[in-house]
């Protein structure tokens, strides 16, 4: 005789006696779950993927990778890279400052920099123009991103890699050699304003 019942077994062991018709339509939600999921794994990777040409993605995904996990980040980079710094704010203008010939491993710690900043902001008073040194922590700068994307823009160069972090306002710009290592270190942050 012919059972219109199927049974299932439960992650405990317990056998559940179920309708055949039922069985096909939790086969089926299951299957379309399992798709879905890939689908939106396979679109995040497009709207947060590397598009470059030049560039190993690879090399670019490993570095947001290892940038998020708080690792080290110096073997991306070449000795005697270069730092630029740039900060704008809405009262206090824009703070710029840049290092030549750093080691690798400076990425990782501290980065002592002279900076300027013109006092010209656009929201307040201006104010004297002054020089001073700040200490840049990359590792705690971004503790206080929301999201971490790559992104390459077309009408740039193909060696130039886009981090975008803390809203719209903080990004960091990769540049790569021909051996796709970064000589060039950007770290920005635009007030939105």
């Amino acid at each position: 005789m012919y059972s219109i019942f199927g049974t299932i077994k439960t992650p405990n062991s317990n056998m559940i006696k179920v309708h055949q018709s039922r069985i096909i339509l939790l086969l089926g939600l299951i299957s379309f779950i399992m798709l879905s999921h890939a689908r939106s794994d396979f679109e995040a990777s497009i709207h947060t993927g590397v598009h470059l040409i030049d560039t190993t993605p690879s090399k670019s995904n490993q570095f947001l990778k290892n940038l998020k996990k708080g690792f080290n980040l110096s073997p991306f980079f070449i000795d005697n890279w270069t730092f630029l710094f740039h900060e704008d704010n809405r009262c206090d203008g824009s703070t710029d400052g840049q290092l030549h010939d750093l080691k690798k491993t400076a990425i990782d710690s501290t980065i002592n920099l002279k900076v300027v900043n013109d006092g010209d902001g656009w929201a307040c008073d201006k104010k004297e123009p002054r020089t001073y040194h700040m200490d840049f922590n990359l590792k705690k700068k971004i503790t206080l991103w929301d999201r971490f994307e790559i992104h390459h823009f077309s009408n740039d160069n193909k060696k130039k890699v886009y981090l975008l972090g803390a809203g719209e306002s903080d990004y960091i710009i990769l540049h790569f050699n021909s051996d796709d290592l970064i000589f060039l270190f950007e770290y920005r942050s635009e007030d939105p304003g």
